[in-house]
């Protein structure tokens, strides 16, 4: 399988494993919440749940659940550990309105390229 499909499917991965917190946390609290509330939860605070646990999918060691599950990884060009802030920051690159037509026509996703990383498979 190419490594462009294996980092698509992670991603859909990744953004599903995303909705899980977010889905449990609406769930639990439309028990015991009037709509008022939840209306305000649904219109901001979700969306913020999801944006911040897509946003640090990758700082378990360069591998999301997703990229996981695909055999991939990100590697980079030091061989230092890169810190949490280093991987958010990657992430949110993703959030650019640009960033999914970029990552369709180029071999490298826009956060690869600003972060100098690339992301290869795992045997």
């Amino acid at each position: 399988m190419k490594i462009k499909l294996k980092r698509f499917i992670a991603f859909y991965i990744d953004g599903i494993i995303a909705c899980i917190p977010t889905v449990a946390v609406t769930l639990i609290l439309s028990l015991f919440a009037g709509n008022e509330f939840m209306k305000i939860f649904i219109s901001y605070i979700c969306p913020l749940l999801w944006s911040l646990t897509f946003i640090f999918k990758d700082s378990f060691g360069g591998r999301s659940i997703g990229k996981m599950i695909m055999h991939l990884r990100i590697t980079y060009s030091t061989k230092d550990k890169k810190s949490l802030l280093f991987y958010a920051v990657r992430n949110l690159i993703s959030f650019i309105p640009i960033a999914p037509i970029y990552a369709l026509i180029a071999p490298k996703s826009l956060g690869d390229v600003i972060m100098k990383t690339t992301v290869e498979e795992v045997k």
